[in-house]
């Protein structure tokens, strides 16, 4: 099974999951909200960042809609 395949199969288990709402890895979380891998990390400790979820034994992913809507959240102030 490929990586996205395996992504794919995870999140059509997640409860409530939309097909709207796909799972994105942690290169394009960095893309999108211009931060680093550490940066995430502690915003997701302060509870200032959405949280992850494990889609592997080493692998995680965040709800597309939910980085757009902090990315937004930190546009509008």
């Amino acid at each position: 099974m490929t990586t996205q395949a395996a992504i794919d199969a995870c999140f059509l288990q997640l409860p409530g999951a939309t097909e709207d709402d796909e799972l994105i890895r942690s290169a394009e979380v960095e893309k999108l909200t211009g931060l680093n891998r550490m940066a995430i990390h502690r915003a997701e400790k302060t509870g200032n960042f959405p949280k992850r979820i494990q889609v592997g034994p080493r692998s995680v992913a965040w709800k597309r809609s939910e980085i757009i809507a902090w990315v937004e959240q930190r546009r509008l102030g």
